[in-house]
């Protein structure tokens, strides 16, 4: 099966400081990958650096087997990335917004599928209101449908899942997991809520210093969390803390 993503000796520096070291792993389609590290570890930076955010300081990037560097605009039309929240244009409605991310996937006709979407995090109503009168929680849920539409071949989470509310996480978690059973697209979710990926990701990346400290599958997780007796979040924090 070919590769949905592929990183290759992944570096990013800021200045003096290397953000992402060397970092080489790839995805194939239908894996949920949990992206879990401490702030500074290279985790927002590795994602952005994927999507074609940022340019790398060196090492390769493909999507769908598309490098990244030389066909940007084909690559990043295989990616569905939620926008942060503060980053959306307060002046424009939920709607404009769509609509403009539409334009950029491998499927423009997208009006079928955002009435589901919409009635998935529970938005059908807001479409029409500008951004400014839209809460936290709502301006991320716009960014998840702007990542969602298209039904993009890899679906990239930036700490997306933090603010909204349970219902809305529970049913887009669902969403996701049955998407990625049915192999119809591949999730990278990074979250500092490690238990919203604990149970539902195939396999989970720890990032620790830019470099990848740990490359778990599920059995692995179930195994490690057998022989040590504790939950992901503490076998984190112990490997952070050196205890």
């Amino acid at each position: 099966m070919s590769n949905v993503f592929a990183v290759e000796n992944l570096r990013k520096n800021y200045g003096a400081r290397e953000a992402v070291r060397g970092l080489s792993l790839s995805a194939t389609l239908g894996e949920f990958i949990g992206v879990i590290g401490a702030n500074g570890s290279g985790k927002t930076t590795f994602l952005k650096c994927l999507c074609g955010q940022l340019r790398p300081t060196d090492g390769t990037v493909k999507v769908c087997n598309i490098d990244m560097l030389r066909e940007p605009v084909k690559a990043k039309q295989q990616i569905g990335y939620a926008v942060e929240a503060e980053l959306l244009p307060k002046s424009l409605t939920g709607n404009q917004i769509l609509d403009f991310a539409a334009g950029t996937k491998v499927r423009p006709s997208w009006k079928d599928e955002l009435a589901e979407l919409c009635e998935l995090l529970q938005m059908q109503w807001r479409l029409d209101d500008p951004i400014s009168s839209y809460s936290q929680g709502m301006r991320a849920k716009i960014g998840i449908l702007m990542a969602l539409i298209g039904e993009p071949k890899l679906i990239v989470l930036d700490e997306s899942l933090a603010t909204l509310d349970p219902v809305a996480a529970y049913r887009l978690k669902k969403h996701l997991s049955d998407g990625v059973k049915s192999s119809r697209w591949t999730v990278l979710l990074s979250t500092h809520a490690i238990e919203s990926v604990e149970h539902v990701a195939s396999r989970v990346l720890m990032l620790q210093d830019g470099r990848l400290a740990a490359d778990w599958s599920s059995q692995e997780l179930v195994d490690l969390r057998q022989e040590t007796g504790k939950t992901l979040e503490e076998i984190l924090v112990s490997r952070i803390v050196g205890e």
